[in-house]
Formats: structure tokens, C-alpha cells, sequence
């Protein structure tokens, strides 16, 4: 389960470490600095885009900085982010698995995920956990990014 106050502490805990506030890492991410502040704050989880983008900055673990995994992984070699629609669709033949299976199991709409197969939106970091969770693997190794 995500945890959006240890995600926060360990956003700042990221932060501290490189000497980066809030308008340093706006600038280097391209998001606005009101929004690194929020999620500094524990306002709220951050969208898709700007999570993928702090993930491969902090060169972290998803996982690690949602608070779902202790496990930090320092000085790994993530690989880049793929494609969410490649990922989603490899995933669903891989595995066996039907998308009206992820709709029902993990309770999500079937307009949604439909607009995922059809790379008309990507989903949120609740929606990104639950489909990890529905593939039993981890986020960082559906994002693409482990071996």
C-alpha cells in the first residue's frame, strides 16, 4: 500500500541529500515548484509523468519512494522507463491475463483501462500499484526499469 507521508519524507530525504529545493528540481524536472512543494508536503501523490520523472532524476526505486518496499537499492543500474502502454500490453500476454480480469480483481473501470490499451491516458500512481500488484511484481519491474 502506498504510503503518501513516507513518500513524502523520502522525497525530501532525496532532496536533502542532492542540496535541491523546491524551485532546483522544478526547474530540472520541468514541473512547477507549487507542485514539488505539495508533494513535499504530502498534499497529494504526483501524477504519472511527474513520478516517472523524479524516479529516473533521483535514479531511486518506485517502490521505495511510494514507501511500498524498504528495499532503497542504491547505486542500482535502473534501466529507463518504457512505454506504459508497451509495458500494460507485454504484461497482459505474458502473464495470461486478461484486462476484464484487472477490471474486476482490481476494481478499476473498463473505460479506464481501455483508454490505457489505447495510449489515450496514462494511469494514476494508485492505478499504477494496483496493476503491479495484479501482475505480483514489483513496480520498478513492470515501469520496465529492472532486469
Amino acid at each position: 500500500m502506498i504510503d503518501l507521508s513516507v513518500f513524502s519524507e523520502r522525497l525530501n530525504d532525496y532532496m536533502i541529500d542532492k542540496n535541491l529545493n523546491s524551485v532546483s528540481l522544478s526547474k530540472d524536472i520541468g514541473v512547477s515548484r507549487s507542485t514539488i512543494s505539495e508533494l513535499r508536503r504530502g498534499a497529494f501523490l504526483p501524477s504519472y509523468t511527474t513520478f516517472t520523472k523524479l524516479i529516473e532524476y533521483f535514479n531511486c526505486s518506485a517502490d521505495y519512494l511510494l514507501g511500498i518496499s524498504n528495499d532503497e537499492k542504491e547505486n542500482y543500474n535502473f534501466k529507463p522507463i518504457k512505454p506504459f502502454v508497451d509495458r500494460l500490453r507485454l504484461f497482459l500476454k505474458q502473464e495470461g491475463k486478461s484486462q476484464y480480469g484487472l477490471v474486476k480483481q482490481k476494481k478499476i473501470s473498463g473505460a479506464i483501462v481501455y483508454d490505457w490499451l489505447h495510449n489515450n491516458m496514462l494511469p494514476s500512481i494508485e492505478n499504477l500499484n494496483k496493476i503491479a500488484e495484479y501482475f505480483e511484481c514489483s513496480i520498478d519491474k513492470f515501469l520496465g526499469r529492472e532486469k
